[in-house]
């Protein structure tokens, strides 16, 4: 290809430069389009592998749930009641939660614990509580 090709052959050099550029041109096509093809397949791994992660999380969570009701730790209704709140806190009542968990780094505002059984005591947190007293040598 190039201006020799053309000045010394004329139409005939146009043609063969306009037929090299049609081949190189094909073969740029096929490579990329099995480079498309490669990250789709990519892409339908990964999506496969989210989804076999979230059906793994809905049977913890369907777990705990149970453990809870069945432990009587809370009722069927006190479960929706939260969930509803919870959901509720992005403006919407839609079963799509933006946003739901605290921030990591937030202080959390100091409350008596609440119990979820009525009459049961609460559960108070042990962290940097000693249970044995500290002997002194």
């Amino acid at each position: 290809m190039g201006w020799a090709r053309s000045f010394l052959l004329g139409h005939v050099g146009q043609q063969l430069d306009i037929e090299e550029l049609r081949s190189q041109l094909a073969v740029h096509r096929m490579r990329t389009v099995r480079r498309q093809a490669m990250s789709l397949k990519a892409m339908g791994k990964q999506v496969e592998s989210l989804q076999i992660e979230c059906d793994n999380l809905k049977l913890y969570l369907a777990a705990l749930i149970r453990l809870l009701v069945e432990n009587d730790l809370c009722t069927k209704e006190e479960l929706e009641a939260i969930v509803d709140k919870i959901d509720g806190e992005d403006g919407q009542v839609d079963g799509v939660g933006k946003d739901v968990l605290p921030a990591r780094n937030a202080r959390r505002a100091r409350a008596e614990p609440e119990s979820v059984v009525p009459g049961a005591t609460p559960c108070v947190p042990t962290k940097g509580v000693r249970l044995r007293p500290k002997h002194r040598r």
